[in-house]
């Protein structure tokens, strides 16, 4: 694969029936990923936004900060297929502290924000596994209906490594598995997604005020969060 700052030109990218596999390719030849496997993906739809990715780096240095489509397409090829089982245990471990199952007593003003976005994924969790949702204002860890984490369970394990990778990212970014289920199967919108994920540190804001520094780490995370929902949206067409 083309290395940090290494001079090729990718107005080329593009994707190419390959051996029966849709393959990016560069110049005509077949791209790599960082581990030396096939860059290949499950569509087509994936597989032009991620050459239009490469084709719009200008110059001919690879900035892959730039390339969070790619990125996350490496990880799907490189990494998930030998650490898949120890990935969805990891997913599944948010259910005890899934953001969206906390609530604070007071103030009522944060209180009304927490209902105002988590509620509605609350109601789709509840409704998708046939039993009611426990909520808490404890700090402490929750547990749920086992119905819920049966079901939430049989959702993991039928991800393909693509849409695991997405729904990994989205879930650690976010903090919430459910955030990431909602997604994936369209129960809510990414922006909606992103903003539930925020409300304790977006009411913070309108009490303290922004911190700049942290913004731009904020940002950057956002960016890789829509990138990842993208993903699993991509891998529906």
């Amino acid at each position: 694969m083309a290395k940090q700052g290494s001079g090729v030109a990718f107005d080329s990218a593009a994707v190419e029936k390959i051996n029966g596999g849709l393959h990016l390719t560069l110049m005509g030849r077949p791209m790599r990923t960082p581990k030396g496997n096939p860059f290949v993906v499950p569509n087509d739809a994936l597989g032009e936004a991620v050459a239009q990715e490469w084709r719009s780096l200008e110059g001919s240095k690879v900035r892959y900060d730039l390339l969070p489509l790619s990125r996350l397409c490496f990880s799907a090829i490189d990494l998930v297929p030998g650490a898949r089982e120890e990935t969805m245990g990891q997913l599944l471990g948010y259910l005890d502290t899934d953001l969206v199952f906390f609530r604070v007593a007071e103030p009522d003003s944060l209180r009304e924000m927490q209902d105002a976005h988590l509620t509605p994924i609350c109601e789709w969790i509840s409704q998708t596994c046939g039993c009611a949702v426990v909520l808490t204002d404890s700090l402490h860890p929750v547990v749920q209906e086992a119905e819920l984490a049966e079901t939430l369970k049989e959702k993991v394990q039928a991800l393909s490594a693509f849409q695991l990778a997405a729904v990994d990212l989205t879930t650690r970014l976010s903090g919430s598995l459910c955030i990431a289920a909602a997604v994936l199967h369209e129960a809510i919108s990414a922006d909606e997604a992103w903003q539930a994920s925020r409300v304790d540190e977006e009411w913070q804001i309108k009490r303290w005020g922004r911190d700049l520094d942290a913004e731009r780490r904020v940002d950057a995370q956002k960016k890789d969060f829509l990138s990842a929902t993208e993903v699993l949206h991509l891998l529906r067409l």
